[in-house]
């Protein structure tokens, strides 16, 4: 039988990936609130995250334009 991990190993927090979805969540937040990328409280971001950075608020305006709207969860409340 495997063994169950323990701790912080088996919620996840030590996973790289799980900490960049969180990371990059909070940045969505930052970009529906209108800040820019150097005011991110992430700065200085590396490339990837600035192209990223740029392809959402892109979306985010185009969300905008038409009338429509972003939510932010509530898990940052």
């Amino acid at each position: 039988m495997a063994k169950e991990k323990e701790g912080s190993e088996a919620s996840g927090e030590d996973s790289p990936q799980l900490r960049d979805d969180i990371e990059m969540d909070k940045i969505l937040v930052e970009i529906v609130l209108g800040r820019k990328p150097e005011d991110s409280r992430y700065h200085p971001l590396d490339e990837e995250s600035l192209r990223w950075w740029s392809k959402v608020e892109k979306e985010v305006a185009e969300i905008h334009a038409k009338g429509g709207t972003v939510e932010i969860p509530d898990m940052f409340f």
